[in-house]
């Protein structure tokens, strides 16, 4: 097995390139699967971080491996990294599988007009708050093996594809 993690800034589009990259994929012929890391660990109210990230690799191991169990080849995970230290965690729980990251590059005033269009109450606010910061420790972690750019007016088909080309997948 294969493992692709998508990484940026909120409102990069990590999980809309993710998402299309298992339809390429799909149309391919590979058994693939993705996974948004965001939907791994939703709890409140505020948990100790710690604890969290460690409740968020248990189960991105557990859907890892009941997805070899049925013979996926490729697994796309979208999810925002913020330290060399989380990369080796994610790497970890996707064992055996080889694990290539990739951050998508998106101008912030993109990122925070798709942010408005997506999302709505407490986490715009929340998202819109915290993206400066955000955006600046996911450029800054060096985490990625490459980047693509992820700009408006591109198609997302267009963005999958050059992320793929990217991975040599």
């Amino acid at each position: 097995m294969r493992s692709l993690l998508i990484t940026g800034e909120y409102g990069a589009g990590k999980t809309a390139v993710a998402a299309e990259i298992t339809h390429l994929l799909a149309e391919q012929g590979v058994p693939s699967a993705g996974i948004d890391l965001d939907w791994l660990c939703w709890v409140g109210p505020d948990l100790d971080p710690v604890a969290l990230w460690r409740v968020k690799m248990g189960n991105l191991r557990a859907m890892v491996s009941n997805f070899a169990s049925v013979d996926v080849e490729r697994v796309v995970i979208a999810g925002a990294l913020f330290d060399v230290d989380e990369r080796e965690m994610v790497a970890a729980a996707v064992e055996p599988a080889d694990l290539q990251v990739v951050r998508l590059e998106v101008p912030s005033d993109q990122a925070a007009d798709r942010i408005r269009r997506r999302d709505v109450g407490r986490e715009l606010a929340e998202l819109l708050h915290d993206s400066p910061a955000v955006a600046s420790a996911v450029h800054s972690a060096g985490v990625e093996d490459s980047s693509v750019p992820n700009h408006d007016g591109v198609a997302i088909e267009t963005v999958a594809r050059e992320v793929l080309a990217a991975v040599g997948w």
